[in-house]
């Protein structure tokens, strides 16, 4: 298998919430939100859905 394993990908987003102090709460809802995506979503999808939201959240809505 190429790239992370689920349990890896996990991993490293705890790493990330601990490293940005996020609250259990918010941790778990992530979580929960990502498991779900494994399974709904293709890798590729993920890339292509994830880039286009932190662009439009990063330049704002369009005009």
């Amino acid at each position: 298998m190429n790239g992370l394993t689920r349990d890896e990908a996990i991993g490293f987003m705890l790493v990330a919430c601990k490293q940005a102090d996020l609250n259990l709460i918010d941790t778990q809802i992530i979580m929960k939100k990502m498991r779900a995506a494994f399974d709904t979503v293709t890798p590729e999808e993920a890339v292509k859905i994830g880039n286009e939201w932190y662009e439009q959240k990063w330049r704002g809505p369009k005009k």
